[in-house]
């Protein structure tokens, strides 16, 4: 086993010293060589576990430099420095895409978020978007409006809460804004789009289904507390976690609430659902599973803090220990436990895939043994477990009065070319995509 971990503290430091001459220059700015004295994970324990290390890289980030955030959406896995500085990687190879930085330190980022062909980033300052294969900015909008959500889009509009309370929709042809909406207080957590509907939800609780054409309230619920966090949707069912200490479903077609759990903590992370389970970390208490129909507690982990994802019979957690838990799905038991040192992971609620990071730099893909490979999913076709609303509330608009969107053209994207094909394990090629 030592004669193992040193092979593989090895291959970082290999790793590490290849990849430094493969970043641009804006990377190499005061290098400094990422952590390598601990392997995230262990590759022979994940063999163990039925798990294989689909991909590892370690990132070099500048003087004084920690990865805070990591995101994967779609095709990119996105890391956020403290530097508020973004290095985007493909999610399925850790090949690296582009770098970029955002906003000065210290100014929080809101995002990211993806439209048809970019990536959109929003701060008090500025919205901006970037490319989302090459990462070259293609709009940096700084004007009266002061975002306070992460911004979303349709291709034609973008739709973002605001910090004296309005939702916005600001057509993206010009940046004029063709309707406002005043909401019960300050809309913070991600806006929702689903079909020709919008669903957002106030600090104060409050849940508006909005059509996104004229803003048309087709609907309104309320929890009995604020709310910190950013709703679920799978189905029909639209889950929130509240701090009334409550999570919440509500129905997608009427706003009617269809059940509400109380725990014993405030509830501020944001609930995870997937087709027959919805999973809530909640602060010093654990990890819980609630039955998506019914709202009972399935089961409850003290040592859960995170859902990675699911894979069969199975999900896996990460635990406060700093390890990877993998449970039964029903019962929450514990069959495999791996070691590992993250301190960052995505909750991935499309597929099987497992991403992890430490602060340092270090970041790897762990996939189920056995597994195919990892393709891209486009936004449109990972929306289709979410069902738009198919019964017509009476206050919703003739269809005659949407105007569909325009099919847009996909950007070419190199890494998803027919003879791209990613690697099962191991370090990932150092070089660089080639630009379309």
């Amino acid at each position: 086993m030592a004669i193992t971990a040193a092979v593989h503290a090895i291959g970082w430091l290999v790793g590490s010293v290849v990849l430094a001459a493969a970043q641009p220059a804006a990377v190499a700015a005061q290098p400094v060589a990422a952590t390598v004295s601990i392997p995230l994970v262990n590759r022979a324990q994940l063999e163990t576990a039925g798990l294989t290390l689909y991909w590892q890289r370690a990132l070099d980030l500048g003087k004084g430099e920690r990865i805070s955030r990591l995101s994967r959406i779609e095709e990119n896995l996105y890391l956020i420095t403290n530097l508020d500085r973004v290095l985007t990687l493909d999610a399925a190879t850790g090949v690296f895409r582009w770098d970029a930085t955002i906003a000065q330190p210290d100014i929080r980022l809101q995002g990211p978020t993806h439209g048809p062909d970019v990536v959109y980033f929003a701060n008090i300052l500025s919205i901006q978007a970037f490319d989302r294969i090459n990462g070259e900015r293609t709009m940096k909008w700084k004007e009266g409006i002061t975002p306070a959500s992460p911004v979303v889009s349709d291709g034609q509009s973008l739709y973002f809460g605001t910090t004296d309370g309005r939702v916005v929709n600001m057509r993206l042809r010009d940046m004029l804004m063709t309707w406002q909406f005043a909401s019960a207080g300050m809309v913070t957590a991600r806006p929702m789009l689903l079909g020709p509907n919008l669903y957002v939800i106030s600090q104060a609780g409050h849940l508006y289904a909005l059509t996104k054409a004229d803003k048309t309230r087709l609907w309104e619920a309320q929890t009995t507390g604020p709310v910190q966090s950013t709703p679920a949707i799978y189905g029909s069912h639209l889950y929130v976690s509240s701090l009334d200490q409550s999570m919440w479903c509500f129905d997608l077609v009427t706003g009617r609430t269809l059940w509400r759990t109380r725990l014993s903590a405030p509830l501020m992370e944001d609930p995870k659902a997937t087709a027959k389970h919805v999973y809530l970390p909640v602060a010093k208490h654990g990890l819980y599973s609630f039955n998506p129909d019914s709202g009972n507690i399935d089961w409850h982990r003290e040592d859960g803090q995170g859902f990675l994802a699911e894979h069969q019979n199975q999900v896996w957690l990460i635990s406060g220990r700093a390890s990877l838990l993998g449970c039964d799905k029903s019962s929450g038991e514990v069959r495999r436990e791996v070691p590992c040192s993250a301190d960052l992971w995505v909750s991935n609620q499309d597929d099987d895939a497992i991403w992890l990071a430490t602060t340092e730099g270090q970041v790897v893909c762990v996939r189920p043994q056995g597994a195919g490979f990892l393709r891209y999913r486009s936004a449109r076709e990972a929306a289709g477990r979410n069902t738009p609303p198919s019964t017509r509330p009476a206050s919703r608009p003739a269809d005659q009065d949407f105007v569909p969107e325009p099919a847009t053209k996909p950007p070419v994207d190199r890494l998803r070319r027919s003879d791209a094909i990613p690697p099962v394990g191991g370090n990932t090629s150092a070089t660089q995509p080639a630009q379309p």
